[in-house]
């Protein structure tokens, strides 16, 4: 797009709005002006690539989008552009039949990133895993990966031109290969916040891992009782998993949603670290920003609204 047409989108904004995901699901934008609906036939008639930025700073505001629908409305007077990205390309969301058997995790990350012109990284403890259930049949690339990776304790997801495969209960910075600066919040940056607190098992709980025969088996933590959590993550090993299956009977997972004065650096997957005397039990490290959102409205400060969790 060019210049000019920036620069009156600039001038004419009513209400912006950039969905930031995980990397499991679609990056969404779509961007108001108050302009003419005849202004919509400027727009380019082919596939083009939109970034968004903050300002004459450069910093962009998510990845880069695809421009996918052009809407008008002669009653408001505005134009609406929507743009999105799909996690993983296009090309990973197509349903294959293959067979890996024999592969291990990383062989076959590589070989699914580099369908998808994606650069995959995987954990070290991820990556000599050979899955049992490697059978792709009418599955996406995409879909198969993370099914995969969930099996052998971990999540794949596809963000910023990664392919990413990591331990489940780690950070994009803590033992994925991908080091991601924290994103630091204070008190004098949050306008508001909300979250809660969900309470950890009572009774016992189950956690499955994989022998070194590739064998699942079942550890246990916690009274029996007659009512038994059963974790839905299989670990790579035993020690994992009774970690896993304590942490889960004393430890409850934590959400927050903080609103803030827009800030690009605030991105999916970064360790989040919260000095706050507003937010219960929320100090300290332990937190990963799960998704967030850049907002313009009508006039009212530009914020940015995102979630994070934590497991203790």
């Amino acid at each position: 797009m060019d210049g000019s047409r920036h620069d009156l989108l600039s001038r004419s904004l009513r209400r912006f709005d950039l969905l930031d995901q995980d990397g499991v699901e679609d990056d969404t934008a779509s961007w108001t002006a108050s302009l003419p609906p005849r202004w919509a036939q400027q727009l380019p008639d082919r596939p083009v690539s939109v970034t968004f930025q903050v300002d004459a700073s450069g910093a962009r505001l998510g990845d880069v989008l695809q421009l996918r629908r052009i809407r008008w409305s002669e009653q408001d007077g505005t134009v609406t552009i929507e743009a999105g990205a799909t996690a993983g390309t296009v090309v990973l969301h197509a349903p294959r039949d293959a067979s890996w058997t024999g592969q291990t995790l990383g062989a076959i990350a590589q070989a699914i990133a580099g369908r998808g012109g994606l650069t995959a990284v995987v954990a070290g403890e991820l990556a000599s895993v050979v899955p049992m259930a490697a059978v792709q049949a009418g599955e996406s690339d995409f879909t198969f990966i993370r099914r995969i990776a969930r099996d052998a304790g971990g999540r794949a997801v596809a963000k910023a031109g990664r392919l990413v495969v990591m331990a489940a209960q780690s950070t994009a910075g803590a033992g994925s290969g991908v080091q991601l600066p924290a994103v630091m919040v204070a008190d004098r940056n949050i306008d508001t916040s909300e979250g809660a607190f969900t309470l950890p098992y009572r009774g016992r709980a189950q956690a499955r891992y994989r022998d070194q025969a590739g064998d699942i088996q079942t550890v246990s933590a916690g009274a029996d009782d007659g009512q038994t959590a059963i974790l839905p993550l299989v670990y790579p090993d035993r020690a994992t998993a009774r970690g896993a299956a304590e942490a889960a009977l004393t430890t409850p997972q934590r959400e927050v949603v903080i609103t803030a004065a827009l800030d690009p650096a605030i991105r999916p997957l970064h360790p989040l670290q919260i000095d706050s005397n507003r937010i219960p039990a929320a100090s300290g490290e332990g937190w990963t920003i799960a998704t967030v959102r850049h907002r313009v409205a009508d006039g009212r400060a530009p914020t940015t609204v995102f979630r994070a969790v934590s497991g203790g």
